[in-house]
């Protein structure tokens, strides 16, 4: 690559890829920088999965609200672009209490974060837990 960039990105893991193909698709001129073959070792940010339940309420969990809306267009162009379905899915997540006194740490966490604009929880009790995950007759 020759002339002068925009941008220069440190890795390419998930993370590293995915910011610098977003940047070039906003026009930037893009290098990316890695100690190796990117995409042959294991990244150490993420395995591409947004998850936004143990985040603070912060600027942070701000923008991993905001990543997982977009998330679903950018699986889209990676299908688009590749001829591969990432098999994009979203679940949920399930954080468990062992005592009552984790339990009630989590709902005040879970209060905190309910403050953010975006976020969306809830707390099961056992019966509602088991409720919501019976197993299915085949």
């Amino acid at each position: 690559m020759s002339g002068t960039l925009d941008a220069v990105v440190v890795g390419g893991g998930v993370l590293g890829a995915t910011v610098a193909y977003h940047l070039s698709k906003q026009g930037a001129r893009v290098a990316v920088l890695d100690r190796g073959l990117s995409g042959f070792n294991a990244t150490a940010g993420n395995h591409g999965l947004v998850w936004a339940q143990d985040k603070a309420p912060s600027p942070y969990l701000g923008l991993t609200l905001k990543s997982i809306t977009l998330y679903p267009d950018f699986a889209r162009d990676l299908q688009d672009l590749t001829g591969v379905d990432i098999e994009y899915e979203r679940p949920g997540g399930l954080s468990y209490s062992l005592s009552e006194a984790d339990l009630a740490a989590r709902a005040a966490f879970i209060g905190e974060q309910s403050r953010t604009p975006g976020f969306a929880a809830e707390m099961l009790d056992a019966r509602a837990l088991r409720f919501r995950f019976r197993a299915k007759d085949p």
